[in-house]
């Protein structure tokens, strides 16, 4: 059996929402794992392990954008958010730029960039909005 552990709690009833961006960084995780599987061995250790080490850590500033809890007129936690979240979007920034890279040299097939490119703008602008309703929700 291959599943991740996933504990359940018995006082706990209602399963918490995913956020949005959480969400669609992981499916950007999972597309640029699923398309570089056939990439030329010549750019297994260079512009693959690029491609992937900017996907995962988009997924992982989001998460921690996520859990860095936030209660009104905390402003070092909000700032702990935003420097998450900025950095998640330099992170979508660099994927973009190599992946374009990728595509110059054959590594990825256009389709695959073009979703690649949909699947970060998608989460840039989930990023962008996330960061303006936090700008909105906790400015005095």
């Amino acid at each position: 059996m291959n599943q991740c552990y996933n504990p359940t709690y018995p006082n706990e009833t209602k399963q918490k929402a995913t956020l949005g961006v959480i969400t669609n960084a992981k499916n950007l995780v999972n597309y640029v794992m699923q398309v570089t599987q056939k990439s030329p061995k010549f750019y297994r250790f260079s512009l693959v392990a690029e491609l992937h080490e900017h996907a995962i850590f988009v997924l992982k500033n989001v998460i921690r954008a996520n859990e860095t809890f936030v209660a009104p007129g905390d402003e070092s936690a909000l700032a702990r958010r935003q420097a998450f979240q900025q950095e998640a979007m330099v992170e979508l920034k660099l994927l973009g730029s190599f992946a374009e890279i990728a595509l110059d040299q054959k590594c990825v097939m256009p389709k695959h960039y073009e979703t690649i490119s949909s699947l970060a703008y998608e989460c840039m602008n989930m990023l962008g909005a996330w960061g303006k309703s936090d700008r909105k929700r906790f400015s005095k």
